[in-house]
């Protein structure tokens, strides 16, 4: 309703109108405990449609990566990749929590841009490969399967609806971090298949 200068809804009385468009601001408080305060994290602050949304979206995400790590180049088996994807979300994770931990944000939306981010690399390495390594990491790999072309794009699809619905309804600094999250998965699983490969 419209209210008058003094706060109260008057009929045909002079006022002012101010229409916001809600964003999607979900914070956590700093003084609680911890435990309370990486379930206020996990939980979205209580709020069941972005549990919703981003739970999926992690879910998609998240078997994409495991699927494309888990069939890795010579020299690497099928279970070390599996457990390199299993610790670049274990690393995702533990950054996502403290970050918010330290600014007192809330959700998962930092694990599923950062998988992302990590399952693209291989998939790019795919399509344009320009090593030997690279070549024989795609013919182990066959991205043209079925189970994996399909996990990879209900990954993007699923993310990158997110990534617009926040880009649109949250605050700016959101999106900045999706973005860098981004860029955070593309560097680590490059880190991370460098270690895997020198060691093994």
């Amino acid at each position: 309703h419209c209210m008058d200068l003094n706060g109260a809804a008057k009929p045909g009385a002079t006022c002012t109108c101010t229409v916001t468009r809600a964003g999607h601001k979900m914070e956590c408080s700093t003084d609680e405990a911890v435990a309370a305060r990486v379930l206020c994290i996990a939980t979205y602050s209580g709020s069941p449609f972005d549990i919703v949304v981003n739970y999926c979206v992690l879910c998609c995400t998240c078997v994409a990566l495991l699927v494309s790590l888990g069939g890795r180049r010579v020299g690497l088996g099928a279970t070390v990749g599996v457990g390199v994807a299993l610790g670049l979300l274990g690393w995702f994770a533990l950054f996502q929590i403290g970050l918010c931990l330290g600014v007192g944000c809330a959700g998962v939306s930092v694990i599923w841009c950062a998988a992302v981010g990590a399952t693209l690399r291989p998939a790019q390495r795919c399509r344009m490969p320009t090593l030997d390594l690279d070549i024989r990491h795609c013919a182990v790999t066959h991205w043209h399967s079925a189970l994996k072309r399909g996990t990879l794009a209900a990954s993007v699809v699923t993310s990158a609806a997110a990534f617009v619905y926040y880009l649109l309804t949250a605050e700016a600094i959101t999106t900045v971090a999706h973005i860098l999250a981004f860029g955070l998965g593309y560097v680590s699983e490059r880190f991370a298949t460098w270690v895997a490969d020198s060691v093994t």
